[in-house]
């Protein structure tokens, strides 16, 4: 037509959905063109424009009747489902189970406290009706006339004193008091055999660890007791010593012996005894063989390999007729028992303190017979 131009239509929008319920869009000029479903896989095809009509397409190639629609199978369903019942089951069962258990805690941990405040109750009257005795006592001793003025504390110190004096045992409260009081009563019971007696009470008298004999001499015994110096010393176990010279060594050996003699002697007594001998004993490396013509290196070096055994070194006695003299041995100075005891035998005459051998620490004093 002349003087009349023509415009160009817009293109019209097709809607293409699928069976599925996927939905898609396309335009005129796309009409017989194929869409893959994004969803269930089928092949749309684009139909002819229809107005105000959606264009639903049918596949091309038909799908078997047995396919699915969804990308799961029927089986995952099932066993979902199964599932979801067995763990609603096991819900079902643990919440009254957890309810029942929280109840049966909370009853257990009322009647806890409860029987927590009951024990602090008690305890609380307890502690309270022992102040209050505590104070009736103390008040009723401000009252005593006696208890103010010291008196009662003054008879009551007498009476103990009196009691030890007597060596009563119900006073006894130590190890020492009760082995004290024993000697005393198998020294001094005229029942016990002379010889039993003086068994029993130089070993209970003797050091711990001592070698103890009694032997008959004529109608009278003999009583040999040898104890280590490490019982009564410290510092004095194994092959050293804390002294630097013999003469140090002695004296302390001196005083030890003095001290088992008198015990012996005062729990004792002077019944059935000849003789009382006493023996020291120390670890010492004693050399067997020592050559002649050895060189004082060479004697060094035995001395240092020898074996550490026990030996004697001091003994001393004292018998029947110098012990007559002393009339308390109780009382009796250490000094003046020395002064009596008859010395048999020093072997710190000959006795060599050496230094310290690194090689050979000392670790206690050896296993074997002490002698006399």
């Amino acid at each position: 037509m002349c003087g009349e131009s023509l415009a160009m239509a817009a293109p019209q929008r097709i809607v293409v959905q699928c069976l599925c319920g996927a939905t898609y869009f396309a335009t005129d000029d796309q009409i017989g063109r194929h869409i893959k479903c994004s969803r269930c896989f089928r092949i749309l095809v684009v139909g002819i424009l229809v107005a105000g009509q959606r264009n639903v397409a049918a596949g091309a190639n038909p799908l078997p009747a047995n396919f699915r629609t969804s990308g799961l199978p029927r089986s995952s369903f099932a066993l979902f489902g199964l599932c979801g019942l067995l763990l609603a089951g096991i819900v079902a069962y643990e919440v009254p189970a957890l309810a029942r258990l929280k109840s049966q805690l909370k009853a257990e941990r009322a009647e806890g406290q409860r029987r927590h405040a009951e024990a602090i109750k008690a305890e609380q009257a307890a502690l309270a009706a022992e102040v209050e005795a505590e104070e009736s006592a103390h008040r009723a001793r401000l009252q005593d006339p006696a208890f103010i003025s010291g008196a009662a504390a003054r008879q009551m110190h007498e009476q103990e004193w009196a009691r030890r004096l007597t060596h009563d045992p119900q006073v006894a409260t130590t190890a020492m008091e009760t082995t004290l009081l024993r000697m005393e009563q198998v020294g001094r019971d005229p029942a016990v055999a002379a010889r039993a007696a003086l068994e029993e009470v130089a070993r209970l008298a003797a050091p711990r660890g001592s070698r103890v004999e009694v032997a008959p001499s004529g109608e009278r015994f003999t009583v040999k007791v040898a104890f280590r110096m490490s019982s009564l010393s410290a510092n004095e176990a194994g092959a050293v010593t804390k002294h630097h010279t013999t003469e140090t060594m002695r004296r302390e050996i001196e005083g030890l012996s003095a001290r088992v003699m008198r015990d012996l002697f005062d729990y004792c007594g002077s019944r059935g005894i000849e003789k009382i001998s006493v023996s020291c004993n120390h670890a010492l490396r004693r050399a067997s063989i020592v050559p002649a013509n050895a060189t004082a290196q060479e004697k060094e070096e035995l001395q240092a390999r020898a074996a550490v055994t026990m030996g004697n070194l001091y003994r001393a006695s004292l018998d029947h007729t110098q012990s007559r003299a002393v009339p308390d041995w109780r009382r009796v100075s250490m000094r003046a028992l020395n002064r009596t005891m008859t010395v048999e035998y020093d072997g710190l005459q000959t006795l060599r303190i050496t230094g310290t051998n690194p090689d050979s620490p000392a670790t206690g004093d050896p296993e074997g017979p002490l002698e006399f």
